[in-house]
């Protein structure tokens, strides 16, 4: 037997030869395995934890904001067309896109007096709910005791379901303007003390100068108990209302399982908003996404929050938190007189170190995943990371995107002004029900001209490397026959890619029978990539030297 030249090759690498700059920076196997949405300029996108594409949608308008994969398989988008109200998040647009990227269906919401904007919560029966705005005049709004001569754009809240191609049935709707608290007039039917009545919204809170008063930015649907969560950029609050109600008491202050119609269940992060607290009691500064964990997971039930840090005293950093808010025996949402909604302190909380490190100002979420992990979507700088309990971040993506859309070249940097960035990043499982009979295959990295990947798709996240360790490869490399021996331990359905450091695919070669043998002859002397693929999707990879 001819002598193998051991040193001739190297170990498993985990770097490759030159940093990634954007795309995939790290997928560890503390990674929750998923395919991870969002959409950037007319295009969405779902990848693979190796950052691969599984699909692409392409679209018209660009986002306004959010995107969602249905349980039926279908991309359920929020677009930007424009309309008469000018301000951060304007959709009026809702589209729906089968697997192969045809439109099935839109909803145009959107005139002088109403526009949908920023979010979408996608329910299990296929209805939407939407966010929209409504104009209210400013002598409306005096009207109900505001002092502000502004015209008022208060929220509301439709759900709808999807008829025809392009129509809907409004099943269910709630008014932000059916639910004020004002104390400087006491000729209103409004009129009240503010403190005491935490159900109620304050006309008079942060009064508009655009228009946008509310500026709610996410909503999220509980089935279990039948409730909406929205989160208020404005008013530095996340809010909670009964979905239970019919839309007469949705507009009333009775009715539906909590017996308090449409007025608000529970809020959040700012109780100087309904008095009852103080600028140093406020913990949210322009929030973004507040959703509830789901059922099974570590802090299961509890609520996600993007903390976005805007205008926060010291200096600009955001944060991703949890809280458990306190609930009696029948699960109401627990108030003392005159104190404010608890908790107090948050049961989880991620900042970066250093904390500046880690800052949007604007958009941006966070989704708690089932392995008690969390997604986190940075939007101004481009950015979506995972992050596990102790803020050790184990996956790591740059939007590898401009702007507009196009893709960056590997090895090219992303920067703010000409970067592109993503409202929300939405992470789903294999077994996800939306995905059933649809084939996930892996195709190529959003950036062009991408390196050779190192990347492992790992089937169980706690085992780590452990099924893929030296024992799995080996290699032999005989110099004076130019010819390399691959033996794997697997050995069924293998695909060989032979890379050189420029990225360039000088070899490639399926095998299932060991040893394989390939010849190098011909190839001129340096440093190659080895990458072998199971049919699992098992990646493996090897630097060998090569000196003829």
């Amino acid at each position: 037997m001819k002598k193998a030249i051991a040193a001739a090759w190297l170990l498993i690498s985990f770097s490759i030869y030159s940093q990634p700059t954007v795309g995939l920076l790290e997928n560890d196997s503390l990674s929750l395995n998923g395919y991870t949405l969002f959409t950037c300029a007319t295009k969405s996108f779902l990848i693979d934890n190796c950052g691969l594409v599984i699909n692409q949608w392409n679209h018209s308008n660009p986002p306004g904001l959010s995107c969602y994969i249905s349980n039926q398989g279908t991309l359920i988008r929020c677009s930007a067309i424009g309309g008469s109200f000018i301000a951060g998040g304007a959709g009026g647009l809702i589209e729906e896109y089968n697997w192969d990227g045809d439109l099935l269906w839109s909803y145009e919401y959107s005139n002088d007096s109403v526009q949908s904007h920023h979010d979408i919560a996608v329910m299990n029966n296929g209805h939407i709910l939407l966010i929209a705005w409504e104009f209210k005049s400013s002598s409306e709004a005096i009207g109900n005791g505001a002092q502000s001569n502004s015209n008022y754009w208060p929220d509301h809240i439709l759900e709808i379901e999807k008829v025809g191609a392009d129509t809907v049935h409004v099943v269910w709707e709630w008014h932000v303007w059916d639910h004020l608290i004002q104390d400087t007039d006491p000729s209103i039917e409004n009129f009240g003390v503010i403190s005491e009545h935490p159900e109620l919204i304050d006309i008079n809170a942060y009064p508009p100068n655009t228009g946008d008063w509310n500026h709610l930015n996410s909503i999220s649907f509980n089935q279990e108990r039948d409730e909406i969560m929205l989160s208020s950029r404005t008013f530095n609050e996340i809010w909670i209302i009964d979905h239970s109600t019919t839309t007469a008491e949705a507009a009333s202050h009775s009715g539906g399982n909590n017996e308090k119609g449409g007025d608000l269940l529970y809020r959040w992060g700012n109780p100087q908003a309904y008095g009852r607290g103080t600028e140093l009691d406020r913990v949210l500064y322009g929030p973004h996404h507040a959703s509830w964990i789901p059922d099974g997971a570590p802090f299961s039930h509890q609520i996600s929050i993007f903390n976005n840090g805007v205008l926060q005293p010291g200096e600009d950093y955001s944060s991703a938190l949890v809280i458990n808010p306190s609930q009696d025996s029948e699960g109401h949402y627990e108030i003392g007189p005159l104190e404010p909604f608890g908790p107090i302190n948050s049961t989880w909380i991620y900042e970066a170190s250093p904390p500046d490190l880690f800052f949007s100002n604007n958009q941006s979420g966070v989704q708690g995943l089932s392995n008690g992990n969390f997604l986190i979507n940075s939007s101004a700088q481009g950015h979506i990371f995972e992050v596990t309990q102790n803020s050790e971040i184990v996956w790591d993506y740059q939007l590898p995107l401009t702007s507009v859309g196009n893709p960056l070249d590997q090895g090219e940097e992303w920067n703010f002004l000409g970067g592109g960035r993503t409202f929300r990043a939405e992470r789903y499982l294999s077994e996800y029900e939306g995905f059933n009979g649809i084939e996930l295959t892996p195709g190529d990295p959003i950036e062009a001209n991408p390196f050779p990947s190192n990347c492992i798709i790992y089937s169980d996240p706690l085992s780590g490397l452990s099924e893929l360790n030296l024992n799995s490869l080996d290699i032999q490399y005989w110099s004076n026959t130019n010819q390399v021996q691959i033996e794997y331990s697997i050995s069924e359905n293998n695909e060989l890619i032979v890379y050189d450091l420029s990225g360039k695919t000088v070899h490639s070669s399926t095998f299932s029978s060991r040893p394989h043998i390939i010849s190098m002859q011909g190839m001129s002397p340096g440093i190659y990539i080895f990458r072998v693929t199971n049919m699992d999707l098992h990646i493996i990879q090897v630097k060998l030297i090569h000196i003829p």
